[in-house]
């Protein structure tokens, strides 16, 4: 059975226990994804709709980087 990394980080301390922190780290790294998926979404459209314009939007900023999740560690 593999590590549920996520319950280990909130057990490894008291203090870690009481403020959560495996669960704090989830919730950040999901947030974190969704806003990326979002501005990479946004990105998208600005290129589709430019059209009239040589601007690669994706290319100049290179796109939000999704961050790997604590069970995919």
């Amino acid at each position: 059975m593999p590590m549920d990394r996520q319950k280990a980080l909130n057990g490894a301390m008291p203090a870690n226990k009481q403020a959560m922190l495996g669960d704090i780290v989830a919730d950040l790294i999901a947030a974190n994804n969704a806003l990326a998926t979002k501005f990479n979404a946004v990105l998208a459209k600005l290129d589709a709709d430019a059209g009239v314009t040589d601007t690669n939007y994706v290319a100049l900023q290179g796109g939000a980087v999704q961050v790997v999740t604590i069970d995919n560690r």
